[in-house]
């Protein structure tokens, strides 16, 4: 395959191939025009713009650190990733010239085909070892060369605190010594010309069409690494929330209700009341007892009539029922059990402590998830 041609400068002048390290100069020229702007075919974006290449979950416990009792319910948010991928066509390139093999060998302009295995391959390599135009998802400034906060980011939500990650692009790094390669120059007289800095990087398009066309330098985000292919991991983020415990604790409570239902109870205690009684009864008894007193008798035959006048003493125990009315105060001591069912509505407030068990938002986190961003490098 031809490579691209260059001026050799010790003497005596003459042209000569470019090595892979003089081709070096070439691929940085391109890949710096490549990393200027964040928009165009290869770039990765979070705007629905190209091809979706995955997506980034986040997960939050809703309730602050310390909330109890709690659910497992978490907030979902998923952010789309996306690369473009869409189709190049080539246009208005100035093509490198290279040594034609072929009898009689003469100098011709490189085709697509060798543009691509001589160039833009060599290019491709570097950028997916994470040279300039290669992307990171980091908290911080990637190091390494120059990187540039895209304005895109992604946040890992917490009760604890969000961590914020963003996208960083290469923008710079070591510059090769430079050594340009040689055009045809259609200018009259024909002749051949070291190539501008413009001109070099017209070939971007040819890395551009390459990504799309070979999958080389085409981007994924998973939790593992996509197939098919060889797929190398730029960097790792990773979805957090706090932990979920199981809390003894005590807390107030007030209950304010009504209670249907039956009630049983045994009551043991002292019964104290003053007892006063009107009672009213007709009595009729046999008396037996001592008299003493004074007698007058009339008798005449067969008609007597008795007058008496009686005053007695008379000291009795009566045992016997008592069924009537009764009005009074009771005074004494009453010890009885009670045992019954008591249907009711019950109204009351309740206000004290009360230990419970339940889940608990905690100060320290777990790891929902982890997802790569991964580019393919074969």
């Amino acid at each position: 395959m031809a490579r691209p041609l260059k001026i050799n400068a010790t003497t005596p002048k003459s042209l000569k191939e470019m090595s892979d390290s003089e081709i070096d100069y070439l691929s940085y020229k391109i890949l710096t025009d490549f990393a200027s702007s964040n928009t165009g075919v290869g770039t990765i974006n979070l705007s629905a713009t190209g091809t979706k290449i995955g997506e980034l979950t986040d997960t939050l416990r809703p309730d602050a650190i310390g909330t109890h009792p709690v659910g497992t319910s978490v907030t979902t948010t998923v952010t789309d990733v996306y690369q473009d991928l869409s189709a190049v066509s080539i246009t208005g390139e100035t093509r490198p010239a290279k040594i034609n093999a072929t009898t009689p060998k003469s100098i011709k302009e490189m085709s697509d085909a060798e543009i691509n295995a001589e160039i833009v391959a060599q290019t491709a390599t570097q950028l997916v070892s994470g040279d300039i135009g290669s992307y990171r998802l980091s908290t911080t400034t990637p190091s390494g060369g120059t990187w540039v906060d895209t304005g895109m980011e992604w946040l890992d939500q917490r009760q604890s605190g969000n961590i914020e990650y963003k996208i960083w692009r290469k923008t710079d790094g070591t510059v090769p010594t430079t050594v340009r390669s040689l055009k045809s120059n259609s200018t009259s007289p024909i002749s051949l010309k070291e190539m501008n800095d413009t001109e070099i990087q017209s070939l971007t398009q040819y890395l551009r069409k390459y990504i799309v066309d070979n999958g080389i330098g085409q981007y994924k985000v998973q939790t593992s690494a996509p197939t098919p292919g060889t797929w190398v991991s730029m960097s790792t983020v990773t979805d957090t929330r706090q932990e979920l415990a199981d809390v003894n604790y005590t807390g107030e409570v007030g209950f304010v209700g009504n209670y249907i239902g039956d009630y049983t109870e045994s009551f043991v205690g002292n019964f104290e009341s003053t007892f006063t009684r009107t009672s009213t009864r007709d009595s009729i008894t046999s008396y037996a007892g001592n008299f003493a007193g004074n007698f007058l008798l009339y008798y005449s035959e067969g008609t007597a009539s008795l007058n008496r006048t009686s005053t007695r003493t008379s000291t009795r125990t009566s045992t016997r029922a008592f069924a009537g009315n009764f009005a009074g105060n009771f005074v004494g001591n009453f010890t009885e059990t009670f045992v019954g069912n008591f249907s009711d509505d019950y109204s009351d407030t309740y206000t004290g402590n009360v230990d419970y068990a339940g889940q608990t938002v905690q100060a320290s986190t777990e790891t929902n998830a982890t997802y790569e961003l991964w580019i393919r490098t074969a």
